[in-house]
């Protein structure tokens, strides 16, 4: 499960947000929530959400200014604002600090559960090309190919591995040495 941070100023609004949908359903979990920015950061360090979902404007930090900050700690960290505003220059600088999503309030059941769908799936990708990137770690780019010269095997699925995240897009490979 995929854990979900609610920040809101607005009680009513995370709490309906904890209603609205069958989270468990769309695979998370809601782990926290926070009623200003700067429990939202702290709650943030400690729970270690895969999602947050803030409101932008908040007393005290902005939810702005807040999602800079942890986009500085962690760019990965998945991040959708719902808002009672429209103006535009929230919505630029929210692209400028790579959210996923802006969201108007009242919040749309379908629209949460379409971006739900998107956000999961983008993490599994994330995640895939981690792993990927972890397996072919020992593998440097020397050591293959004077294997695959010299006629070696590699062991296990190395090759794939090494193949599939470097450079090179195609499956199979033909070498003429002279």
């Amino acid at each position: 499960m995929l854990k979900v941070l609610i920040i809101d100023d607005e009680k009513n609004v995370r709490e309906s947000l904890k209603l609205l949908i069958d989270w468990e359903h769309y695979g998370y979990i809601i782990c926290g929530e926070a009623d200003n920015s700067n429990d939202g950061i702290a709650k943030f360090a400690s729970l270690k959400p895969d999602l947050i979902i803030t409101d932008i404007r908040m007393p005290g930090i902005d939810g702005l200014d807040m999602i800079r900050q942890i986009k500085m700690e962690n760019g990965s960290v998945k991040i959708l604002i719902i808002t009672g505003y429209s103006y535009f220059q929230y919505a630029k600088q929210a692209i400028d600090y790579k959210v996923d999503g802006l969201l108007l309030k009242p919040v749309d059941e379908d629209e949460l559960a379409r971006k739900l769908v998107l956000i999961k799936a983008e993490i599994a990708r994330e995640k895939e090309e981690q792993e990927l990137i972890e397996k072919s770690r020992g593998l440097s780019d020397e050591r293959v190919l004077a294997a695959l010269i010299k006629g070696e095997s590699l062991a296990g699925d190395e090759k794939e591995t090494w193949l599939t995240s470097s450079h090179f897009p195609w499956k199979s490979y033909q070498l003429l040495v002279f």
